[in-house]
């Protein structure tokens, strides 16, 4: 009776860095609530599996659909590698000047008529802390020192805004109308004391 030998492959299973967000969900339209159009604050996020051999993280929100190239709307370096979540309407580590000249976080706001994607970058990287000046200096600096990535990617397009507009003029209509409400009730208060004082006159 033959034996029969039974070869077992074994697979490892890499367990890479991941990136999550409860506000943006990938390759669909970011909420208004994180543009120009709405608050414009930044999204919360969260990482995890880190490489072991990370120094420090890095995090970016970057438009490679700009006219003019890579667009870069928020870029924060030297974040501390224990932490692993970004919360919304606040920043970690050092933010680095952005393509606005701002040192804060800017939203999706691609020319009039078009749809861009947005990526969501967190980067570990082999150095605790790095400087760089600005976008283009900030990318060539990621190819040097990058461990790995993980990213988001989402999209905007810009037809949003005139949504947005009408929706602004609709709430200043109203309250216009509700000021002049207000200014009509008030004179009628004061005509209403008036006539008070004429009655108390007699």
């Amino acid at each position: 009776m033959k034996k029969s030998i039974i070869f077992l492959s074994l697979i490892s299973l890499t367990i890479t860095l991941t990136l999550t967000s409860p506000d943006i969900d990938p390759l669909k339209e970011i909420p208004l609530e994180f543009t120009p159009f709405g608050k414009n604050i930044n999204p919360s996020f969260k990482w995890s599996n880190i490489p072991k051999e990370t120094k420090s993280l890095a995090f970016s929100v970057e438009d490679p659909d700009a006219p003019k190239g890579l667009f870069c709307h928020w870029i924060l370096i030297n974040i501390d590698k224990n932490i692993n979540e970004i919360n919304q309407n606040s920043f970690i580590g050092k933010p680095v000047k952005t393509n606005f000249g701002l040192y804060k976080y800017s939203g999706p706001n691609p020319p009039k008529g078009q749809i861009h994607n947005y990526h969501f970058v967190i980067y570990a990287l082999n150095e605790q802390f790095i400087d760089v000046k600005g976008c283009k200096d900030f990318k060539t600096k990621m190819e040097q020192v990058s461990i790995e990535k993980s990213e988001i990617v989402a999209k905007f397009e810009s037809r949003k805004g005139k949504k947005i507009d009408e929706e602004q003029k609709r709430k200043k209509k109203e309250e216009r109308k509700k000021k002049k409400e207000k200014k009509k009730e008030m004179k009628e208060k004061i005509k209403q004391k008036k006539r008070e004082m004429k009655i108390y006159d007699l």
